[in-house]
């Protein structure tokens, strides 16, 4: 499957989510106009990110988004109004100074308002889309930090037109994972990684099928999001030119003698993201790290789960250690090296969301010189 797209184009043609995870996997800075029906809406995307959303339609405004989720009535709404006008001030800062919002709720509800316009272009199939050079100038006080690959899972759920999606998965028949590292960072539902699970051991879609919990529609569609995000290829991957080639894929040693030695190698990269972090962003670096470990604990062994971080950035060896002596080393190795490896990517990404793309590709040169120096 192919997913790539133009500047411009029909959503007919090009469905919304194959234009947003395009400019995901091509990492571009940008706003995607999407134009409907007479009016307008907007996606200002940066860093990975969705950093603000908004539409031009006046039903859709921060006030009736409100009455229609009953988080305000209409006389509040009139006061407000009038308020706005009358100060030539905001919507949402005439809410607090009638007291009928605090700080905290106008910036939470206003970030849930952008969020909902972002996540309502994915029921559009019909329109065009544009895709803008970004305008830097636009900048707003209440934003989001909404990150794209996790707003493309929470869209696929939407997604209703299972024929469009039935008629895509039919069409192919072996399937590879190509970045099972991007797992880590989807925040993935138990039922959406049980077919995860299943592409570990079954490369072709007719297995996965029949051996899926779920319909074969709702199936279809979860491995419709993991071609779309690039976690899954009609190609089987070339996995030395991967690794050559790609500064975002960090490999380990293809052979450890035990659990030690495994979590030492890991280590070495955790110490090294905590002090690029602590240099930067000080004492919180800690905190952050935990964080991330926390946000992915579900796709976690059970003695991964509820580690601590010690001073130097590097995971409680012993604590880990106590826990895992019992199970099979060979056997279990491999599952221990994912989660170690779950553990890597959630920190690179924390690395990236709290100091930029620049760093992150930075802190990834420096593991993959030291673990070719090892």
């Amino acid at each position: 499957m192919d997913f790539s797209c133009p500047s411009q184009g029909d959503l007919s043609e090009y469905r919304f989510q194959e234009v947003v995870a395009y400019i995901f996997k091509e990492k571009i800075n940008c706003s995607l106009k999407i134009n409907y029906n007479n009016h307008t809406k907007t996606i200002y995307f940066r860093n990975d990110e969705i950093f603000f959303a908004e539409s031009s339609n006046r039903e859709e405004n921060f006030g009736n988004f409100l009455i229609k989720k009953g988080i305000i009535t209409k006389d509040q709404f009139d006061m407000a109004s009038a308020y706005m006008k009358d100060n030539r001030i905001r919507f949402g800062r005439s809410l607090v100074k009638i007291k009928v919002f605090t700080y905290e709720n106008l910036f939470h509800w206003v970030e849930e308002h952008l969020r909902w316009i972002a996540l309502s272009c994915f029921d559009m199939d019909k329109g065009k889309y544009l895709i803008n050079s970004l305008d830097m100038k636009k900048m707003e006080n209440i934003g989001l930090n909404l990150d794209v690959l996790r707003f493309i899972v929470t869209g696929f759920r939407y997604l209703k037109d299972y024929s469009y999606i039935r008629e895509l998965i039919e069409k192919v028949d072996d399937i590879y994972m190509i970045n099972p590292e991007l797992i880590s960072r989807m925040d993935l539902k138990k039922f959406e990684f049980h077919i995860f699970d299943l592409l570990k051991t079954n490369n072709r879609v007719s297995d996965i099928l029949e051996k899926s919990e779920l319909s074969s529609d709702d199936t279809s569609k979860i491995l419709y999001m993991f071609f779309l995000t690039g976690v899954i290829s009609e190609s089987k991957p070339d996995i030395e030119n991967a690794i050559q080639n790609s500064v975002n894929i960090v490999s380990s040693p293809r052979f450890f003698s035990s659990y030690n030695e495994a979590l030492k190698y890991y280590n070495s990269k955790y110490e090294m993201i905590f002090k690029m972090l602590s240099k930067e962003i000080g004492p919180i670096a800690i905190s952050i790290l935990s964080g991330a470990i926390e946000s992915i604990s579900e796709n976690l062994p059970s003695y991964l789960k509820d580690i601590t971080i010690k001073s130097n950035g590097k995971l409680n060896e012993d604590q880990i250690l106590k826990k895992v002596w019992y199970n099979d080393f060979e056997e279990n190795l491999p599952f221990f090296l994912k989660g170690l490896e779950e553990i890597l990517y959630a920190e690179i990404f924390a690395v990236k969301k709290n100091l930029g793309v620049d760093y992150e590709k930075q802190i990834l040169q420096w593991i993959n010189i030291a673990q070719n120096n090892s």
